[in-house]
């Protein structure tokens, strides 16, 4: 038979789609069957090359010219042999899908043939075997059976084929998995296969989630007040008063080093809550890896916040000054980087402290990140702008040093990232977040800049109701990213709860996530009075507030709270569905969307207070004075 008539013997060898040891097999068989010598086997084997190889192959025609099968044979191997780290092998495997036409017998070849390529042990090649099963059914029978070895596992899939009843192939194969089984299968490079049963994820204790997460949540509070009193102060410096975008620039700016810095506690929180933070070099490539994406990412958001404030400013003023907006810009660039480049080693050190002490980092590295970073981001921010301004126009080329050194490190922080595993995905995927977040934190200083004006006292407060709010919604985001992680694989959401789940069910009782929203919704109304009170007793040197700017401020802060706690469940479940890593995606949109709905909210409460005739700086005693 000639060469040209067999041509569709074995598949085409791409790289990627089938490893080079098993294609080669298959040619070896080939030529046993047809009795070829050396030099058709090789004929045949070239004939039969994909795209890539058949380009590898003239470049090797070129430079080999005495060429026989054994030496192909070893150049070729030599060429296209895979060789993947643990991490990326875990993607690999991850992603293999069985497909509709593929039969069980080929899908698990496949699997194997992956496997070896990082020499893992056969348990965890069994449960990625499981994980890249596409039918529910046959997920969850052989979840029951529980196989313990690939030969196991493949003789249960054969069943499926010989038995078409489903009832009849549970009752001979159905094994009832024990307490114990469900807690040895435990997580594999992070991930886990599914399971339908909510109480198979690890949970804590009411009193453990609140103890944990109420610490740094004061401590978070007493931050957020020291950023309003803070913003209250420095409203009446020159540079706020000539330079108003900064008011435009502000909630944006905060929002962005918000969601950079709790973006980067989610994904390490995560990496920890699954057992991958083990060995100093691993830790120190993870955690440099995930710096140099923040500092990326603070560069490009920074500069294009200044913009955003920029172009704004000069539509309602109707006038652009070019030392405004260069003054903007370094303030901008020169807080964002700064401040996310220091308070990042300080949630690095809340995060192994908490892995160490075997307390969840989810609990208090993204309130840490939430807390000081506010005040810290206003006190450089109101620096650097007010110094800037003193010698804005005899020393105006500082900004461009300024500017100049932040762009001149973007292509080295870049390359860190790009050389890391962890970030460099993130990297490529994850502006689209930061992005359209940065969009709508403009809009809540539109908000806040309209508001300034109009009423004594609303810097004081805005930056505790944002806060706070993202604060909370920051916690429940991070352990809602790790629950999916660690109950099922990516792109299935766990039968147990749903995207759309009804409200009552998702903040107060019924899914799984619910008992953490009751205690953040709980905590947050003493939270709030208690910051409230202190934020105006220290802007005022005495107790200015009243029962209506209470009730009106615990109405808006509610409505804010649950409003992101249940747009968390919904976002965070739909973006796993469609394959998105919500520990890097969910957490800009939220705290944007926080602060929107915290700066209007509030305004409507401030609003109200004044129609009712009870200002917010309403003397004491006059409420003294009218009850009696």
């Amino acid at each position: 038979m000639a060469l040209n008539e067999i041509a569709d013997g074995i598949p085409q060898f791409n790289s990627g789609h089938i490893s080079i040891q098993r294609w080669l097999e298959q040619i070896e068989q080939h030529r046993t069957i047809h009795n070829w010598d050396s030099a058709q086997v090789l004929q045949y084997a070239v004939n039969r090359l994909g795209d890539v190889p058949r380009f590898w192959y003239e470049t090797y025609e070129e430079t080999v010219k005495d060429r026989d099968w054994d030496t192909f044979r070893r150049d070729i191997v030599e060429a296209f042999t895979v060789r993947l780290d643990t991490l990326d092998l875990h993607a690999v495997l991850v992603n293999r899908t069985k497909r509709p036409e593929e039969s069980y017998d080929s899908f698990v070849e496949d699997m194997v043939e992956l496997s070896k390529l990082g020499s893992l042990p056969e348990e965890t090649v069994v449960r990625y075997i499981i994980a890249g099963l596409t039918d529910p059914h046959d997920i969850e029978i052989v979840t029951a059976v529980d196989p313990q070895t690939v030969a196991h596992l493949l003789a249960t899939l054969r069943t499926f084929d010989q038995t078409p009843d489903d009832s009849d192939l549970l009752s001979r194969v159905v094994v009832v998995p024990t307490a114990a089984t469900i807690q040895k299968w435990g997580k594999c490079f992070g991930e886990c296969e599914p399971t339908s049963d909510p109480g198979a994820i690890p949970h804590e204790k009411w009193w453990v989630t609140t103890l944990q997460i109420s610490i740094p949540f004061f401590i978070a509070g007493i931050g957020t007040i020291a950023a309003g009193i803070i913003l209250g102060r420095v409203e009446q410096w020159k540079v706020f008063e000539i330079v108003t975008e900064l008011f435009i620039l502000v909630p944006a700016l905060l929002g962005l080093k918000g969601n950079l810095d709790m973006c980067l506690a989610s994904r390490l929180s995560t990496q920890a809550n699954l057992g991958n933070m083990v060995g100093v070099g691993e830790i120190t490539h993870m955690v440099l890896g995930n710096i140099a994406l923040v500092q990326v990412q603070a560069t490009v958001a920074a500069f294009l916040v200044s913009l955003f404030a920029i172009g704004v400013g000069a539509a309602i003023n109707g006038l652009f000054l070019i030392e405004h907006a260069l003054l903007l810009t370094a303030s901008a660039m020169f807080t964002a980087n700064l401040s996310c480049f220091v308070l990042d080693f300080v949630i690095v050190a809340v995060i192994l402290l908490s892995n160490r002490l075997k307390l969840n980092p989810d609990n208090l590295a993204t309130p840490m990140a939430a807390s000081i970073g506010d005040m810290v981001a206003i006190s450089l921010l109101s620096f650097i702008a007010s110094t800037l301004f003193e010698h804005l126009y005899t020393h105006l080329w500082v900004t461009y040093i300024i500017i100049g050194c932040f762009v001149l490190l973007l292509p080295f922080w870049i390359f860190i990232v790009l050389k890391n595993r962890y970030t460099r995905p993130v990297l490529k995927s994850g502006w689209i977040p930061v992005l359209s977040a940065l969009f709508i934190s403009s809009l809540g200083g539109l908000v806040l800049n309209a508001a300034v004006g109009m009423f004594s006292g609303f810097v004081v407060f805005q930056p505790i109701i944002n806060g706070i709010g993202g604060n909370l919604v920051s916690v429940q985001a991070s352990k809602l990213s790790t629950m999916l992680h660690q109950s099922t694989t990516f792109g299935t959401v766990p039968s147990f709860t749903k995207i759309f789940e009804n409200p009552w069910k998702a903040l107060f009782k019924g899914a799984p996530s619910a008992k953490t929203s009751r205690i953040l919704i709980l905590m947050s109304i003493p939270g709030q009075v208690l910051f409230i009170f202190l934020a105006d007793l220290i802007h005022m040197s005495e107790s200015t507030i009243g029962a209506p700017f209470v009730f009106s401020y615990l109405l808006a802060s509610l409505i804010q709270v649950m409003l992101l706690l249940y747009i968390a469940h919904v976002i965070i479940h739909a973006m796993w569905k469609w394959k998105i890593d919500p520990d890097s995606a969910a957490i800009p949109y939220l705290t944007a969307l926080g602060d929107l709905f915290g700066t209007s909210l509030l305004l409507v409460a401030f609003i109200f207070i004044e129609a009712v005739g009870h200002p917010y700086d309403y003397p004491i005693a006059n409420y003294v004075h009218n009850f009696f």
